[in-house]
């Protein structure tokens, strides 16, 4: 839970930091690197925090990263048609974010499987 929280606050505040700096239509080029970014920290977290309590930990990375994608552009379009009248991401750009996501939330959970086998 933390890990997805970690994943969501994080995306939800860099993307707010750039709809500041920048219209909100551009912020959509940069949604794949905030996600992919976002997504490594949250896979990385879930095992961090896990030890060796998954059964498939690198499975669970890719889980969380594209739970995080989807919670994301779920919660962006939800705030966005509040604030603004219009929906941030579409459904092909969702689904690439959530490959995007989940390729980064399982390099992150390998990245984390390296370092405690490096600890040890």
């Amino acid at each position: 839970m933390y890990s997805i929280l970690t994943g969501l606050f994080g995306s939800l505040l860099l993307v707010l930091l750039l709809t500041g700096l920048m219209p909100l239509g551009a912020t959509v080029r940069y949604l794949p690197w905030i996600l992919g970014f976002n997504a490594s920290v949250a896979g990385y977290t879930l095992l961090d925090r896990s030890g060796n309590q998954l059964a498939y930990p690198k499975i669970s990375g890719i889980g969380v990263g594209a739970l995080v994608a989807i919670l994301v552009g779920n919660l962006l379009n939800v705030l966005t048609f509040k604030m603004a009248g219009i929906g941030l991401v579409e459904g092909m750009e969702m689904l690439v974010f959530t490959l995007i996501a989940s390729v980064f939330g399982g390099l992150g959970a390998w990245l984390a499987l390296t370092y405690a086998r490096i600890k040890e």
